[in-house]
């Protein structure tokens, strides 16, 4: 794909660099001659639709998979990753989105941890000590003490690029880091990465939200079907860095319009009913307590916190995944409180999970299976499903467009879409049928603005006709454009409840804190 290089010129030599980098995945390209050059004292954004490649390139460039083809240089110099280790030893570090952890250990012991060839046990006092030193002057009290799990989601996020930085990275990856952060947390962290980025770091962002790219990255490079199609010194017009990321103009649906779809709730009597809940997490922590509210019919209720406030706690207990301590949960005026989720199936009650590996996907299963996999567990056998035409067939492909899933090849085994495209087939299945409560855990998250303004709109739809939801997200803007009410949690508990239409940002971001909201 012939590439479009705007303002690229740039002083001085890059701290990294890739030239003409392919791979591929048996039939599919994820990654066609792509080159990037990355600054000291920068923040760069890659951005891209879901599938473009990005994350295939980041992990290229972090030592954790080898490219087919291409050439990677740092300071100049040729390089050839084996492994992350490699990596990390030419000053190259990546942050995923799943941190890399062990949540019972202390803060101190995680970074000896990530030592190479480092064990707690044989690290003399004097190393223990100035390691101690090093976690406190970053900001970490008491590390020796303090476990992981007692950090908040930020602090751990936080402790993952303090661990780069004690191993000596220079060049940071930052893969999706807002996606669980509130708006307070997300200034904190790009003000941190705006420190690094002056202390003469490289920062690399892969993110989907154009806004953090205006408003933070000092370059952009936009990525499409593999290729690079923009490399540019100033952040692109949201209009161009849309239509490089897509191949068209692309109009996304304000939050007018999108309200728009909507029609008025007329029907007060509640759906679903949840009274003194309470949840603890699988160490025996309460996670969720005494929560109370109800969901009308047709109407969309967003759960908003920052992640590791009992959000999704909640959430796995409403769809049977967690059990309760206390409380009731009640659909349809029916105790649902001990059913298992297939039960709760049985009664109209569909979830999006947070976790979409461990509950929602079937990795080495077809598209099809995926999306066939409540047909399958209530009626006939895989060996007896045909798909090859009529209402299957139909369904397959009906989904297939509208969430916009790719590669368009319902025979492929889940695990070679993305992690984007995994999402909008397991929201795609969910939203098919008939239901009476939808359940979603961040149904946007990682998504490009394409890809989340087609739930969004499925979404709407749904509630439009009836349909009660439950949409658990961390993104205030989100929250805001497709919700009728506002619930907030913070430390497993309801810090605010408000109409959308009667709340403000800044209430919601003080109650996401933890702060009073006046």
């Amino acid at each position: 794909m012939e590439q479009t290089q705007i303002s690229a010129s740039r002083h001085g030599e890059p701290a990294l660099t890739a030239a003409a980098v392919s791979k591929s995945f048996g039939p599919v390209v994820a990654n066609d001659a792509v080159s990037l050059d990355l600054y000291p004292c920068e923040i760069h954004a890659v951005v891209g639709e879901n599938g473009a490649g990005k994350t295939t390139l980041m992990r290229i460039l972090s030592g954790s998979m080898k490219p087919d083809a291409g050439v990677l240089t740092v300071h100049g110099a040729e390089v050839r990753f084996d492994s992350p280790v490699d990596a990390r030893r030419s000053g190259i570090g990546m942050v995923y989105q799943h941190y890399s952890v062990i949540s019972e250990f202390s803060v101190l012991d995680n970074l000896l941890l990530s030592v190479a060839g480092a064990s707690t046990r044989m690290v003399s006092r004097g190393d223990r000590l100035r390691v101690i030193r090093f976690l406190e002057d970053e900001g970490f009290i008491h590390p020796a003490s303090t476990l992981m799990q007692d950090l908040a989601v930020d602090e751990v996020q936080r402790f993952e690029i303090t661990k780069l930085m004690y191993n000596g990275a220079q060049i940071l990856i930052l893969d999706e880091p807002t996606a669980v952060l509130g708006p307070i947390e997300v200034e904190r962290l790009y003000q941190r990465l705006r420190d690094l980025a002056e202390r003469g770091h490289t920062i690399v962002v892969i993110t989907h939200k154009l806004a953090e790219v205006e408003q933070f990255a000092d370059r952009v490079t936009v990525m499409r079907a593999g290729a690079t199609i923009i490399r540019s010194a100033v952040p692109p017009r949201r209009a161009d860095l849309l239509k490089a990321m897509f191949g068209e103009q692309v109009a996304i649906a304000s939050d007018q319009s999108t309200k728009k779809l909507r029609r008025e709730i007329d029907d007060q009597t509640p759906v679903l009913v949840v009274q003194d809940l309470s949840v603890d997490g699988s160490d025996g922590r309460r996670r969720v307590t005494d929560v109370n509210f109800s969901l009308l019919q047709g109407e969309v209720l967003a759960i908003l916190g920052v992640e590791g406030n009992g959000q999704s706690h909640l959430m796995d207990a409403l769809a049977g995944i967690l059990p309760a301590q206390t409380g009731t949960v009640r659909l349809h005026e029916v105790d649902i409180t001990q059913m298992v989720a297939r039960d709760r199936y049985k009664l109209g009650l569909r979830a999006v999970t947070e976790d979409r590996h461990r509950w929602d996907v079937f990795m080495e299963a077809s598209v099809t299976e995926n999306l066939l996999v409540h047909k399958i567990a209530h009626g006939s056998a895989m060996r007896h499903t045909n798909t090859r035409g009529g209402e299957l067939a139909s369904l397959i492909q009906e989904t297939l467009i509208q969430f916009d899933i790719r590669p368009r090849n319902p025979r492929l085994a889940m695990s070679k879409l993305s992690g984007g495209n995994q999402q909008r087939a397991v929201v795609g299945r969910e939203s098919k049928g008939p239901k009476s409560v939808l359940l979603l855990a961040h149904p946007t998250r990682g998504l490009d603005v394409v890809g989340a303004a087609r739930i969004t709109e499925s979404v709407v739809e749904q509630a439009g006709s009836g349909v009660a939801v439950l949409w658990n997200t961390a993104d205030i803007d989100e929250a805001f454009s497709v919700s009728d009410r506002l619930l907030v949690m913070c430390d497993g508990k309801v810090t605010f409840t408000e109409e959308t239409s009667q709340a403000t940002r800044e209430q919601v971001a003080l109650a996401m804190s933890g702060s009073a909201v006046s």
